[in-house]
């Protein structure tokens, strides 16, 4: 049986916690941390209920697009008969145009930049500038971004395949 001296230890203990968890409250209703107060199984990063198994701050990876990811970063000429099945498929719906044009940007400069004669790689990475940067449909939000950015630094991407060997290891080298 537990003595009195440490019944009131308890007590104090519990009490200290409560006013904690008060003041941690007012916090939050002040507009300071929204999970004060909460305990760790109810704080959430993203608004949602914390569930076991749940992966925060990503989308579910059941959808087709997340699951075709490193699909989508892999070279047309590369792809296995399984991988270009998944990307027919992902391409047949209709919400996945923007996702489809802008693979198949993808894959024109992946092949630009694997040419191994830098003259003709120069050439398909200007046509690639030019094509993108012209006449792409207003529902093509993100692929209107990249030709315009592409327009703006093409001499600095272009200038890639006028001095071989080009590379910014002496740049990572620095940062790291």
């Amino acid at each position: 049986m537990a003595s009195t001296a440490e019944v009131g230890q308890g007590e104090v203990g519990e009490q200290a916690q409560c006013e904690q968890r008060t003041e941690g409250l007012a916090v939050a209703e002040a507009g300071g941390n929204r999970h004060a107060g909460k305990p760790a199984a109810e704080r959430s990063h993203d608004g949602l209920p914390w569930t076991p198994g749940r992966r925060r701050g990503r989308a579910w990876p059941t959808a087709p697009v997340f699951t075709s990811r490193r699909t989508l970063h892999t070279g047309a000429d590369l792809l296995t008969d399984k991988q270009r099945a998944r990307l027919t498929a992902l391409f047949a719906a209709e919400e996945h145009i923007e996702v489809e044009a802008t693979w198949g940007i993808y894959q024109r400069m992946i092949t630009a930049y694997r040419e191994p004669d830098r003259e003709q790689a120069r050439n398909l990475m200007t046509k690639l500038i030019d094509s993108v940067s012209h006449a792409v449909p207003a529902a093509l939000t993100e692929v209107r971004k990249l030709g315009r950015t592409l327009k703006h630094r093409a001499a600095d991407v272009l200038a890639y395949f006028d001095r071989p060997g080009t590379s910014n290891g002496p740049t990572e080298a620095i940062c790291a």
